[in-house]
């Protein structure tokens, strides 16, 4: 007896932290070491096993068998528990079963032991289980040999070769700090199935139960729509929120909502938790989403909930409008507060559990009962917690819950919204999961999952492999911040920036270096933010061109460093392909489109008037240019595509024709009947007018939803004022992927006289779409507006001209041009020809090309293009030729020529460069004085030799362009109009 406990004193004494030495586990590629499992152990045993030998074989080229009994004049690791461990606690497997916990302790004689839970669950699944002893030997494995996985697969394993391979730091005891550490997606595009479930288990992903809640009450439109439709959320049109099905398909595009305060609603929902709990068929058959289990009810609205509340009158009694996001709080979490009340009493082994999310983000004015968890969906989102306001936001908002609720789990959005910026952020990853101990449970939404691909232009298409879980390559934009996430989930110490720096090293080899300094530059942009998160905050202050430039060069450098061929160069080309060469393109067309202006000019068509009928067939749309929408928030193409046209008329009405595509229109959300009520809320367009005239901030808003209902006011005396009315003809058409808009608006109503000079008026056109699953729901504007469609900061200048011209040349009829290359030879003789000149007459502007011969000694070429409706263009009361025109070539130099009459009855010839070899990407406008700005009238100013006539009649006028690059390359240049006028739009040149 004595000598059994002097034994076990021992054991405990060499046990203790620090005392026992370092063991090698394997030296100059040979093991002293098997791995010895029970008899009939169990497969995540075996798959750890399995996993220890692979890695001992890979990193230090040694041979470790596994068995069950350790052999003789052999060392052991054991994995698990086994019959020759010594019968004390920390070997005992009910220390550590439903834990997670593991622990590695080396034994007297060197022998190692790997502890953790028994577990029978196959370990490459998405399974809620107690895989601690997996976790312990993925610890043994990453600490011991010094390997990482950075991403599913082969492609993401990397660890140095070693030559000796010892243990330290015995014993390693360790319990995670969060019980869920869950994410989705959980396959990836560009990896198989089975790799991404290894990477899932290397996290130490998912936990031991789900911990998270999602939208549970889809299933109930299948049984009750037809029985019971009263309990379905009321429309304001009177009708049910019964939701709208993909065409051919049971799956839902917006989803069916509830009356809350509906008793029976009530009831059903119980009495199904109740069926699902007792294995009534009906029940478990159909609720197939985020059904009751062995631990969780959920009890959370279907997604969109906020813009399909139900409108009953007791639900409207309900609502806290003055508070955005507790407006739905008292309605919804009253209903989850009578479920869990019925859980309490007939499970109270369950726990029900609830969404903060959308309009009832914060609590209601009552606390839930001790058996609800709170699952918070983190707003704003991780990305944006390198700024101090948003880390603040967050901390309030948790600080109200944990006054309302016992338990707390987070949702996080680690996705970039389509955004293909390069965001990281692993230390603020590793502080932020470490710093809430009441948090307990965590899902990470990490990417845009199937519609992703469609809807950021990414280059990688759908693998169709996964299904139902179709992702894009967003993993390379967040994985190190969600390697940095999982570790702190878990809890135990981790160095973000050694790891940092060994990633670096690891993943990208001969590339280091470079590498190094990409992702620090963007982790340090990313966690440093002073500013906000719009378009033009990321590419102005996070990422200004000199960052850009910084980053591209990085990558540049690390291509070189790399072998074409190599793993390393795979990896480079993995993260521009993920997004680094969207974010260029994304990021170079913020650059330029955000200096150029978006001022333009109407020219008064001669088309006849449109007719007002929604439909865009009538010849005077198609003389008109066309302006696209972008993203509220950048210049970017929408997911949505709308364009626009607009034009005026001598009759004083400003006409728009406006078509919008919608692959999903049958599912359009069209709630508002009545005018002047919420149409904004609806999937609608919002026209924006003002003048310089008006308060700095004042609008007239005119919104029209899909079925023609407005909603009109102004904001002229600071507030919303409905009384305005307008007087606008409006028809929209709707069609079966796309609706179309037409109005016609009196100029006189937006303050506008277009008789004035050169009358200036201000406007923005808006999309709201609303409907669909929520990440089908978009914004989109013609002028981005980078947070409120009521900004009214940068709103472009529309200018009227042509209604009084003395001559126009618009481009909106058919053509009066005579257009040709012209060839200087020897002795000066030209040769004209029409070969090589081109003309492209299209939505009211002309493309004029020239084919430049290959330039010699002995001859040069000129385009010349005569334009015949100004001739004859009277002159007397104007003497300004206006030109509007685009040259996005530098090469290409214009000049202008022409020939007047004068008072002297002589005729006089000029000319001037309008546009030397500058490049113009927006159109631009230049006017001419015939009698001063030419060469000629110049040359006589300076010998103080002024003309004794004024110019009365115009009898040529022609543009010729010349390049400096005569290379047999067509080259080209845009008009949009020439007239000749006394009310120039812009001041002569002097």
């Amino acid at each position: 007896m004595k000598k059994t406990v002097l034994s076990a004193l021992i054991l405990s004494v060499l046990l203790i932290p620090g005392l026992s030495s370092a063991a090698v586990i394997a030296e100059n590629g040979r093991s002293d070491y098997d791995i010895v499992i029970a008899e009939g152990a169990p497969k995540a045993t075996r798959y750890a096993a399995l996993e220890l030998a692979n890695y001992l074989k890979k990193v230090t080229g040694a041979e470790a068998k596994i068995v069950q009994r350790k052999a003789s004049g052999r060392k052991a690791i054991y994995i698990g528990a086994h019959k020759d461990l010594p019968k004390t606690a920390d070997f005992d497997p009910a220390q550590y079963q439903g834990k997670e916990r593991f622990r590695i302790a080396e034994l007297p004689g060197g022998d190692i032991s790997i502890m953790g839970a028994n577990c029978d669950f196959e370990p490459l699944s998405h399974k809620y289980a107690d895989f601690g002893l997996l976790f312990g030997t993925y610890e043994f494995i990453e600490r011991f040999l010094g390997v990482r996985w950075y991403t599913p697969g082969e492609f993401g394993e990397c660890f140095e070769k070693l030559d000796k391979a010892e243990t330290s730091g015995l014993p390693i005891d360790q319990t995670p700090a969060y019980s869920t550490r869950d994410y989705w997606p959980y396959v990836w595009n560009e990896f198989t199935t089975r790799e991404a479930q290894v990477f899932n288990r290397r996290l130490r992903g998912f936990g031991l139960k789900e911990g998270s809640s999602n939208h549970s009450m889809l299933d109930f439109y299948f049984l009750y729509h037809e029985t019971d439709p009263d309990i379905f959320a009321l429309r304001p049109d009177g009708k049910r929120e019964f939701g709208v099905f993909k065409p051919g398909t049971k799956s839902f595009i917006t989803h069916p909502q509830y009356c809350f305060t509906n008793p029976k609603f009530l009831k059903i929902y119980c009495d199904a938790i109740d069926a699902y709990y007792a294995k009534d068929p009906k029940i478990v058959k159909m609720w197939k989403h985020k059904h009751p289990d062995d631990r969780l009810v959920h009890v959370t609205p279907d997604d969109v909930f906020r813009l399909a509340k139900c409108h009953c009158e007791n639900c409207v009694k309900m609502l806290q409008p003055k508070s955005d996001r507790a407006e739905m709080s008292n309605l919804v979490y009253t209903f989850v507060k009578k479920v869990a009340e019925h859980v309490q009493k007939k499970y109270p082994d369950k726990k029900v559990i609830c969404l903060a999310y959308e309009k009832y983000y914060y609590p209601p004015d009552f606390k839930l009962p001790s058996n609800v968890i709170i699952s918070i969906c983190v707003q704003p989102s991780i990305m944006r917690f390198g700024s101090k306001s948003a880390r603040e936001s967050f901390e309030k908002v948790l600080k109200m819950w944990s006054e309302k609720v016992d338990e707390i789990s987070v949702w996080h959005y680690m996705l970039p919204y389509r955004n293909t910026y390069p965001y990281y952020l692993p230390h603020i990853a590793d502080e932020w999961f470490r710093a809430y101990p009441k948090i307990k449970g965590c899902f990470i939404e990490l990417n845009d999952c199937g519609l992703a691909g469609w809807l950021s232009e990414r280059e990688m298409k759908i693998n169709p492999i996964h299904k139902r879980n179709k992702t894009t390559t967003d993993l390379g934009q967040n994985h190190l911040t969600l390697l940095a996430s999982m570790k702190a989930m878990w809890g135990a110490k981790y160095d973000v920036q050694a790891e940092l720096d060994r990633y670096y090293r690891l993943f990208y080899g001969p590339a280091a270096e470079p590498m190094k300094r990409y992702f620090d530059t963007a982790i340090r942009q990313w966690e440093n933010v002073q500013g906000g998160f719009t378009g033009k905050a990321i590419y102005e202050e996070i990422y200004p061109a000199k960052v850009i430039d910084t980053l591209e060069s990085a990558i540049a450098e690390a291509e070189k460093l790399a072998p074409e061929d190599s793993i390393y160069r795979k990896r480079i080309d993995w993260i521009k392909r993920s997004y680094f060469n969207d974010f260029k393109r994304t990021a170079r067309a913020y650059q330029k489109e955000a200096h150029l202006s978006k001022d333009t000019i109407l020219t008064c068509s001669k088309a006849p008037a449109p007719v007002i009928d929604g439909n865009l067939d009538d010849p005077f749309w198609q003389t008109l240019p066309e302006y696209k929408f972008k993203r509220h928030n950048a210049h970017l193409a929408p997911m949505y595509a709308t364009a626009f046209k607009m034009g005026f008329k001598a009759d004083g009405k400003l006409y728009i024709g406006l078509k919008a595509t919608d692959p999903q229109i049958a599912a359009a959300r069209l709630n508002c009947t009545d005018r002047d009520t919420e149409v904004f809320t609806d999937d609608s367009v919002e026209f924006f007018f003002r003048t310089d005239a008006m308060p700095p901030k004042a609008f007239r808003n005119i919104t029209v939803n899909q079925n023609g209902v407005i909603l009109d006011y102004d904001t002229l005396s600071g507030k919303m004022n409905r009384a305005y009315n307008t007087s606008a003809d409006i028809k929209i058409v709707r069609g079966k992927d796309s609706y179309t808009l037409e109005m016609a608006i009196p100029l006189s109503e937006i303050e506008v006289d277009p008789a004035g000079d050169s009358p200036v008026f201000r406007m923005n056109i808006c999309r709201s779409k609303h409907s669909g699953v929520a990440e089908a729901h978009e914004l989109s504007c013609w002028i981005p507006v980078y947070r409120s469609f009521h900004n009214m900061s940068s709103l472009p200048a529309i200018r009227l001209v042509g209604q009084n011209d003395r001559s126009i040349e618009d481009f909106s009829q058919p053509l009066k041009v005579n257009n040709s290359l012209c060839i200087k030879e020897k002795k000066g003789k030209v040769k004209s020809t029409k070969t090589g000149a081109r003309l492209e007459l299209k939505n009211g502007e002309l493309l004029v090309a020239y084919t430049f011969p290959e330039k010699t000694l002995t001859k040069t070429s000129y385009g010349n293009l005569f334009l015949t409706r100004l001739i004859g263009a009277d002159l007397s009361g104007g003497k300004v030729v206006e030109i509007r025109y685009r040259n996005p070539d530098p090469s290409m130099s214009l000049m202008a020529t022409y020939t007047y009459l004068g008072s002297d009855g002589k005729k006089h010839s000029d000319w001037i460069r309008f546009c030397h070899h500058e490049k113009r990407d927006d159109l631009s406008v230049r006017s001419i004085d015939l009698a001063r700005d030419g060469y000629n009238a110049g040359r006589r100013r300076e010998k103080k030799q002024p003309s004794d006539w004024k110019p009365v009649k115009l009898t040529y006028f022609a543009i010729y362009a010349s390049t400096n690059k005569q290379d047999g390359t067509e080259r080209s240049y845009v008009l949009d109009y020439v007239r000749v006028t006394d009310k120039p739009a812009v001041e002569k040149k002097k």
